[in-house]
């Protein structure tokens, strides 16, 4: 049964609209439960580590246990749609679907999204389980999903612009003690990367 093994800790950008995520989102889509034990060593690993401890992660697991990580320094608005879904099913319940589909649509959708926006209504689905005491029902979940489209195809997701990229190079580069000049905002992913020093 799928599953939001960990959902990671984010703060505010900029003037709000946008959040940068601190930690992996970890969801388990298939397969037996992954060892608690297994899971926190990758959540809470050091994002300097990231790579290493993903390796290392993917390497405890059998190949039935499938999982979608969402790497650490994900920039971030969550879901942008019309405000008459949050009518339909709150905002809250759709974050780390959201984030979860953020991450998928340019890594695995080729002519149309079909693949992440499965993945995101099943997710919203799942989230709600797992945090809510009443279910999202497949009917809500495609209504948000088709918020999302909306959103999408009105324009109303864009990129993060220069200035929310440069706050969260310098938090990045803060909260882990390095130089800003080693954090690249990577535009295709919406994410941060530390560059290797020479």
């Amino acid at each position: 049964m799928a599953k939001f093994l960990h959902c990671p800790q984010y703060e505010s950008l900029y003037e709000g609209k946008y959040r940068l995520t601190y930690q992996p989102l970890i969801y388990q889509y298939a397969g037996k439960p992954i060892d608690p034990d297994i899971v926190d060593e990758l959540a809470f690993s050091h994002p300097l580590n990231f790579e290493k401890a993903y390796r290392d992660f993917r390497s405890k697991l059998d190949r039935t246990q499938q999982v979608w990580v969402v790497p650490p320094g994900k920039v971030t608005d969550f879901s942008s749609q019309p405000k008459i879904v949050d009518f339909f099913i709150p905002r809250e319940t759709i974050r780390m679907p959201a984030l979860l589909h953020d991450d998928m649509r340019p890594k695995v959708s080729t002519d149309s999204n079909f693949s992440s926006d499965g993945f995101f209504c099943d997710a919203i689905q799942v989230y709600a389980r797992q945090v809510e005491t009443k279910k999202v029902g497949r009917v809500k979940a495609i209504l948000a999903f088709l918020g999302v489209w909306y959103g999408y195809v009105r324009k109303m997701k864009f990129g993060p612009d220069d200035r929310v990229q440069q706050e969260a190079r310098r938090r990045w580069a803060r909260s882990h003690g390095i130089s800003v000049q080693r954090v690249e905002f990577d535009k295709a992913n919406c994410e941060l990367i530390v560059k290797e020093l020479p």
